[in-house]
């Protein structure tokens, strides 16, 4: 059907804040990038990178790509990359943000179709960004996964994940947390296609590895049954359930 005038104002004013928000390569940055707003973030954040990249895909996919690739290239030598980024430096507070990277670029354009180049050096980096994730973000120590968390703040306790000064977070860390094993479960199955598409059979299969046995242990670990929802584990509890 052909779409409503009302319909067709929203998605010109999308596309113009799409716009207006959108830097020219300079500084650090080789590329162009994009940023949440002009005030106050202003900076080049890593999920919001990624979901303007999800938007740009249907006005400019050039572009929608280099919004991803612009945060990838800001990757530190050990993986880390910082939850912000400006042309003249990094937001160095040891928070990162949520691991979906790989998501959106295998949205954008999936994976398997991606320049070889191009994917060779997306898969290097988000490589090492999900290893970096998996040495630093232990949580429990359960085999699963676990947020930064800024336990005396009084302002914003978990900013990494997004949920800022969500109760989730008032109690002493390190935790386990489902969003962050599910949004690692989801990049694990990406970099195993890439890896297949790359010729690296094994590595692929160690991607796969990784992520059926944190699914076994989400499972095992994290699912209430009487509830039908999967919750967080508390360090002080070997397998208690976030209080509901």
């Amino acid at each position: 059907p052909t779409p409503s005038a009302g319909l067709r104002a929203m998605d010109a004013k999308a596309a113009s804040v799409l716009r207006v928000n959108v830097e020219s390569p300079q500084g650090l940055a080789s590329m162009r990038w994009t940023t949440p707003d002009r005030t106050p973030h202003r900076q080049m954040w890593i999920w919001d990178s990624a979901l303007h990249a999800l938007g740009w895909k249907y006005l400019d996919e050039k572009l929608a790509r280099e919004a991803i690739f612009a945060v990838l290239e800001r990757a530190h030598a050990n993986g880390f990359i910082p939850i912000s980024m400006d042309p003249l430096g990094d937001r160095l507070n040891g928070e990162s943000q949520p691991p979906i990277l790989g998501w959106a670029l295998d949205r954008v354009r999936p994976v398997e179709r991606m320049e070889p180049r191009a994917r060779a050096w997306a898969y290097d980096m988000l490589s090492a960004f999900l290893e970096w994730l998996l040495r630093e973000r232990k949580g429990s120590g359960r085999g699963l996964l676990g947020w930064l968390k800024a336990e005396d703040s009084v302002t914003c306790r978990c900013g990494e994940s997004g949920w800022d000064n969500s109760t989730r977070f008032d109690h002493p860390g390190p935790d386990d947390h489902i969003d962050l094993v599910s949004f690692a479960a989801n990049e694990f199955a990406v970099l195993a296609r890439m890896a297949h598409a790359l010729g690296k059979p094994g590595e692929a299969g160690r991607w796969e590895s990784r992520r059926a046995a944190l699914i076994e242990k989400v499972n095992a670990l994290m699912w209430c049954e009487e509830d039908g929802l999967y919750y967080d584990l508390f360090a002080e509890r070997k397998a208690g359930y976030l209080e509901r």
